[in-house]
């Protein structure tokens, strides 16, 4: 996988945000691909990542590389986690993150299942969860707003979903 790609599913990633960072009251000028106003500066935007596990190989070092660097650009306040392929400690990281109350969770599962728990509770407390490259397990995908990475998988749910396969040109809108 190439820098080019990784840098693309972030974006994608990034894209997902439009919703939930966009809003009426702009309290600065949002980018033109964001497609909306900002509810917020990206500048205080917080976003969490937990990458399944980095010092596994070169890919997933990569995809936490690019990351972290994407969303410095960007100007997103972001904390890339590696779990070390844990699903506790996924699920701590997750719990942690919705403790801080962060504006959106990037999750690469660790495990379908064992995060369920966690994951349902960033919903309820309102903020939304993105799967990357591994869904969710079946019973947990109400509580997901989006995925990104190849999607093998049906629908998330009902409501509105998006995933982004590589690029944002290619978003598939599921109702």
């Amino acid at each position: 996988m190439t820098v080019k790609t990784l840098r693309t599913r972030l974006l994608s990633a990034s894209l997902l945000l439009v919703p939930f960072v966009a809003g009426s009251l702009a309290a600065q000028e949002a980018p033109d691909w964001l497609g909306g106003e900002l509810k917020k500066p990206l500048s205080e935007t917080r976003i969490g990542i937990t990458v399944l596990y980095p010092g596994s190989n070169a890919y997933q070092a990569k995809y936490a590389e690019t990351a972290e660097k994407y969303t410095k650009e960007l100007g997103l306040k972001a904390t890339v986690m590696d779990p070390q392929g844990d699903p506790a400690t996924q699920f701590n990281q997750i719990q942690d993150m919705v403790s801080q109350n962060l504006d959106v969770i990037v999750l690469w599962p660790t495990s379908q299942n064992a995060l369920i728990p966690a994951v349902r509770q960033a919903s309820r407390s309102n903020i939304p969860v993105i799967t990357s490259n591994s869904p969710i397990g079946e019973a947990g995908r109400r509580y997901i707003a989006a995925h990104t990475g190849l999607m093998t998988v049906p629908r998330l749910n009902k409501r509105p979903k998006c995933w982004v396969t590589h690029s944002a040109a290619k978003a598939m809108w599921w109702w």
